[in-house]
């Protein structure tokens, strides 16, 4: 595709500052995400649910909230006009982020017997976040809200 025109711009004009504007607001999506993922973890793992099932549901009401965020702002140029597609396909890649976060609250309760509170808070929302977070903006540009060239006449 060197030297064809994009939507009217060179490619590696388009690449660099989408992709910065792209992080940024996935960035803060992801912080409100991230900070009502915490609070509704919390609050669920104080009522005694187990400790996976609080972290699943906090992940899960996030998860839509997020969608939201995502398809609305941060790749509002990327969306795909089949809207239960893209959605079936943010939710297999939310899904897929949610064991990666999941697995590491796992590995440290249940495998390496660090069960406090603490802990719990580090594997999930520190380490989990993380790796899952690395993955789903990957995954969401490249799979969920990719872009589709379209040449445009010369």
């Amino acid at each position: 595709m060197t030297g064809e025109k994009v939507r009217g711009v060179e490619p590696e004009k388009r690449t660099v500052p989408g992709l910065r504007s792209e992080m940024r607001d996935y960035t803060v999506v992801g912080a409100l995400g991230y900070l009502g993922n915490l609070a509704i973890f919390n609050a669920t793992r104080w009522t005694g649910l187990g400790v996976i099932w609080a972290s699943l549901l906090s992940s899960s009401v996030i998860m839509l909230l997020t969608y939201l965020g995502h398809r609305h702002i941060t790749f509002r140029r990327r969306r795909a006009r089949w809207r239960i597609g893209e959605a079936a396909a943010f939710l297999l890649v939310s899904c897929l982020g949610l064991v990666i976060e999941n697995a590491c609250v796992f590995v440290s309760h249940y495998v390496l017997g660090f069960t406090s509170p603490l802990a719990d808070n580090i594997a999930k929302n520190i380490v989990g976040v993380a790796l899952g977070t690395c993955f789903r903006f990957v995954a969401y540009r490249q799979i969920v809200f990719r872009r589709r060239a379209r040449k445009l006449p010369a």
